[in-house]
């Protein structure tokens, strides 16, 4: 299951905490994005800031030693803001 919003893909989902963002933003100049994967508890289990050359993203997530269950991931750059659901299955 690929899930895609904009142009930016989550894959695989659903994963065992590791996966790839990858697309582009709606933008071609470098781009500062900020991805955070939160739990439905809303506690965060991942932060990292990566830079989008030229616009185009492709960022390997680990999310280490996590549990089992849905998890948000929240992509934002000066493009706006997009949230993808993420499954873990250990």
């Amino acid at each position: 299951v690929v899930q895609q919003a904009g142009s930016l893909t989550v894959v695989p989902n659903p994963s065992k905490g590791v996966f790839t963002v990858k697309g582009a933003l709606a933008t071609d100049n470098d781009a500062d994005v900020y991805m955070q994967v939160t739990d439905i508890a809303g506690r965060v289990v991942y932060s990292t800031q990566v830079t989008a050359v030229k616009g185009n993203l492709d960022e390997s997530v680990n999310l280490g030693n996590v549990t089992s269950g849905m998890y948000l991931l929240s992509i934002r750059s000066e493009s706006g803001l997009q949230v993808f659901h993420i499954v873990v299955e250990q």
